[in-house]
């Protein structure tokens, strides 16, 4: 493999958790993580003028309509500049004011403002995104029309009721675009941790955020590669300015309910549901639509699983172990580059909107009915693996999201989401070869630059704590990955007879430190008894037929503080991770 293959030896922060207290906004490894993510990703245009950075970037369908209702003595409390001081002081008077600019709007369209300080929002995906703790943002807005909060109230499920959030902090503590403190940087923290919530719940392009500090507000607009603010404004002296954002933000040019929203797929109704049923789908065909944001530098995720069925074609294999694409587009493609429209290199952090119909649909593999299906499945997987491999395709990133149950299918388990993989030249063990063409692409893709790719929890022990520059990712990576992911599974989802008991699984993945870890694995390796096995365990008569996985147990080690087993995710950013979605056959018709 050459140079241009090898892994980079720079990873993200915070990948995984350990314990409950890394999901504090507060914690050093939260911080530090998300320090990273949003690293000269948020930036000010201090140059523009506020009405400007509204009309280019919450532009509207609806000419605006003034309401001197609407603004006269708004905000009058908030010019005490005792109230300013203090956040906790400000809210009421915040929420009164902001309710008080969606007058004059169409019923249907205006927005209910709600303190939420005190509210705890449970993250989407809660069981996918274990490195996100509840939040409390201050205000939230909720979706345009809604009279009233009592759903919001009587619902967990927070993030699906709101379509904006309100930051606000007192004038003693400023605006945290104008300071490198650690309090301006965690409160830049907390903005980009409310938007990436709102984009995950509501799939989302991009999201908005309104920010107040003391006497002066900014309004942030996030999407999935970063954020830009517009200037600080006297909200109180210039409300219009307010109000037209809102009156923008509700009469979008898409038409749609409120800026930002797809305007190629959205989350049913009650009346799309009910018009699916209407139509009495009996095919029993399913689908999944995978969203995600490309890196930009990155290869499509298509490509490889196209060069898959190429290599089955032409070799008339049978596809086997990995999942099928159906079809597959670059959404961002119909984007006119304002910046890069004439390069052919594009910003590291630039990204474009993907979306993949697949055909093979899973189920997580701590979902296993009995041990032996879970066995089956990884070796099944590891074939499909192979069957990659020899078609010139390395996936880079085996995990616990990546490798899936199937039933119903020629195989038990398949693995899938190709995001990070690479090209790699497997014709010395009889896969294909490389052309001219793609040798030469792959060395243009700045490889070098890309940061190390696989799940933390899942690295070979090569891949961690590295002290040279960068290492060759080679497939052998990959299969011990699926060896860490096997044991992973038996330590979280089974009554397994480790001496350790409950706490095996902090033993053999302590956690976010890469020498740890690294050690971690080298000891549970090195130290444990090897069993006599036959030369296939799976042909086994004695395999156990009742022991289904078990649920991950909330589990106690002595430092640091109270940890559960919660499983590892790619980090989260300020942008959704990719998404899935289930669909019936006759649905997919319609796309």
């Amino acid at each position: 493999m050459s140079r241009r293959d090898a892994t980079p030896s720079v990873r993200k922060g915070l990948v995984d958790i350990s314990n409950r207290a890394q999901k504090n906004g507060g914690n050093p490894d939260n911080i530090n993580g998300w320090r990273h993510e949003i690293l000269n990703k948020v930036s000010s245009l201090d140059n523009m003028k506020i009405e400007e950075f509204i009309n280019q970037f919450a532009p509207s369908s609806k000419p605006y309509r003034n309401w001197t209702a609407a603004t006269k003595n708004v905000f009058s409390p908030l010019k005490n500049e005792e109230v300013l001081k203090n956040e906790m002081h400000m809210y009421k008077h915040l929420v009164t004011g902001l309710n008080q600019l969606c007058k004059g709007m169409s019923r249907d369209r205006q927005l209910l403002f709600v303190n939420t300080h005190k509210t705890d929002f449970p993250p989407p995906l809660s069981q996918d995104t274990p490195a996100h703790g509840d939040l409390k943002p201050d205000l939230a807005a909720l979706k345009p029309g809604v009279k009233t909060n009592k759903a919001f109230q009587d619902d967990k499920e927070k993030w699906k009721h709101v379509s904006l959030i309100v930051e606000a902090k007192g004038s003693k503590r400023g605006d945290p675009m104008t300071s490198t403190s650690r309090r301006a940087q965690q409160d830049r923290l907390q903005l980009s941790k409310v938007a990436g919530m709102l984009m995950l719940e509501q799939g989302t392009l991009c999201c908005f955020v309104l920010g107040i500090y003391g006497s002066k507000a900014r309004i942030y607009r996030y999407d999935h590669a970063s954020a830009i603010a517009s200037t600080a404004f006297d909200y109180r002296k210039d409300p219009g300015f307010m109000r037209r954002f809102l009156w923008n933000f509700v009469n979008p040019k898409s038409g749609l309910e409120t800026l930002g929203q797809d305007d190629l797929s959205s989350k049913p109704t009650k009346r799309d549901m009910e018009e699916a049923l209407r139509r009495g789908d009996t095919s029993g065909k399913r689908y999944i639509i995978k969203e995600s944001w490309r890196q930009v530098i990155r290869p499509l995720e298509m490509v490889f699983y196209q060069r898959i069925k190429e290599y089955c074609d032409r070799t008339n294999t049978q596809m086997f172990g990995v999942a099928y694409l159906v079809s597959g587009t670059d959404l961002g493609a119909r984007e006119h580059q304002l910046k890069h429209r004439n390069s052919e290199r594009p910003e590291q952090g630039e990204r474009s909107h993907i979306r993949l119909v697949l055909r093979t649909v899973g189920r997580p593999l701590g979902t296993f009915r009995y041990s032996r299906q879970l066995v089956l499945a990884l070796r099944d997987a590891i074939l499909g693996h192979q069957l990659a491999y020899k078609a010139g395709v390395l996936h880079r990133d085996v995990s616990a999201g990546n490798v899936m149950i199937v039933e119903g299918q020629p195989f038990s388990g398949f693995i899938d989401d190709f995001d990070y993989s690479s090209l790699i030249d497997s014709s010395a063990d009889g896969g294909s070869p490389l052309t001219d063409e793609e040798l030469e692409s792959l060395g243009s893709r700045e490889a070098e630059l890309r940061e190390r790719t696989g799940t933390f929890a899942f690295l070979s022990e090569a891949l961690l704590n590295i002290s040279a520059k960068s290492v060759i990712h080679a497939v052998h990576h990959d299969l011990e990955s699926f060896y860490w992911l096997l044991i992973w599974v038996v330590l979280r989802h089974t009554q397994h007879t480790h001496n350790a008991g409950e706490t095996a699984f902090f033993e053999v993945f302590p956690g976010d430190n890469e020498a740890l870890a690294k050690n971690a694995k080298h000891s549970f390796r090195t130290r444990e008894e090897p069993l006599a096995v036959k030369d296939n365990p799976l042909d086994m008569d004695d395999w156990p037929e009742n022991d289904a996985a078990i649920p991950p147990k909330n589990t106690k080690r002595e430092s640091p503080g109270d940890a559960d087993a919660a499983g590892p995710s790619k980090k989260i950013k300020a942008e959704p991770k990719d998404t899935e979605s289930e669909i019936d056959g006759d649905e997919f018709e319609s796309l």
